[in-house]
């Protein structure tokens, strides 16, 4: 079966969901559990793929979860994003690409740390298609699109500079 295909077990979705939606409670001890679930759920293989199907259905999920799913998915990719296989990769690069026209700004936010997460971990020239699309919607007469294209280049080219100062301060060491 294709990681396109995969389908979340019920409960087990309805159980993250709940995670989720526990994280905006104001309660120190309820954030630390929540905390603790997320650092076991990170262990587990499907985790990816439910964060995924969270943040790609809006008419399934509210605004503020799907959005957290995002964070909360960037986060695991900084840490797991080189266990991936191959199609897990190229179908995560899909979807965000899609998500990058997402009706949420949240969403598309958490679209652009993520696309910034796999550029950075997989390198341009494993996602050539990458900034000829940036540069499509850049140019689109989609507000919205343009808007988007820009702050995810911006955020590409700032974690770019940030990446070159790192490296001249270790270099100087």
């Amino acid at each position: 079966m294709s990681v396109g295909d995969w389908t979340p077990q019920e409960e087990a979705m309805s159980s993250v969901v709940d995670l989720l939606q526990e994280s905006f409670v104001p309660n120190t001890e309820i954030q630390k559990n929540v905390h603790q679930k997320i650092a076991l759920l990170q262990n587990y293989p499907n985790f990816i793929q439910y964060l995924l199907c969270i943040l790609k259905k809006p008419d399934s999920f509210s605004e503020d979860i799907r959005a957290l799913a995002g964070i909360i998915l960037k986060n695991n990719l900084t840490t797991t994003y080189d266990t991936l296989n191959i199609e897990t990769v190229e179908y995560m690069k899909s979807v965000f690409l899609h998500l990058l026209k997402d009706e949420s700004r949240d969403v598309r936010s958490s679209a652009t740390n993520l696309v910034n997460v796999v550029l950075w971990k997989g390198g341009l020239p494993r996602w050539p298609e990458l900034l000829p699309t940036l540069i499509t919607m850049v140019d689109s007469s989609d507000v919205t699109a343009s808007e988007t294209a820009l702050n995810a280049l911006l955020k590409i080219c700032e974690d770019y500079l940030a990446n070159q100062q790192t490296t001249r301060e270790c270099t100087k060491a």
